[in-house]
């Protein structure tokens, strides 16, 4: 894999796991928090994301473990 096209983001988030866990999995919340997309929380799903006009998200679930951990590309 080509280590120079990966970026890596950690952030802190002042609410509960279960609240933030809920706002990146539930498409209805990540739209009204983020802005317009599509998104279905199970591993191999595809989500986009139109975070900005011209800024698009895309990445795949690639593990979901109900409010302990949530990894994607």
């Amino acid at each position: 894999m080509d280590r120079k096209n990966i970026i890596g983001s950690e952030f802190t988030i002042g609410a509960d796991a279960a609240m933030v866990f809920a706002f990146f999995t539930d498409p209805q919340r990540l739209i009204r928090w983020i802005g317009l997309g599509t998104a279905r929380s199970r591993p191999g799903e595809i989500f986009v994301v139109d975070i900005n006009p011209g800024w698009i998200a895309r990445g795949e679930f690639k593990e979901v473990v109900p409010v302990t951990r949530l990894a994607c590309t």
